[in-house]
């Protein structure tokens, strides 16, 4: 069974872990670009696979803090779920610089 201050940690680490894994398959392997095309491609490219991937990883992140979050004091809510919301906005300007193809 999984404690409380877990269940809160899971959302904010799984992110960047996730985003680790697309950096290493997109970048160093090139595995995404080779397949679908850099950004001057017509059509859905490597691009839009990197947006698409990071708006739907930061989703479930978001849903995942939000639901955890539940049963905490509105409060402590408030706070954590501030302290979410500036971990994405640092998550998307980190994750989308390395891994677009221009």
């Amino acid at each position: 069974m999984m404690t409380p201050v877990f269940k809160l940690v899971v959302p904010v680490i799984s992110l960047p872990g996730v985003g680790l894994l697309y950096w290493h398959l997109n970048v160093n392997r090139r595995l995404f670009v080779t397949w679908l095309g850099g950004g001057s491609d017509p059509g859905f490219n490597a691009n839009h696979l990197t947006y698409l991937f990071c708006f739907t990883a930061m989703g479930a992140a978001g849903a995942g803090a939000w639901f955890a979050s539940r049963r905490i004091a509105p409060k402590w809510r408030i706070v954590y779920l501030s302290g979410v919301a500036i971990m994405f906005w640092e998550f998307l300007g980190y994750f989308m610089d390395p891994n677009l193809w221009l």
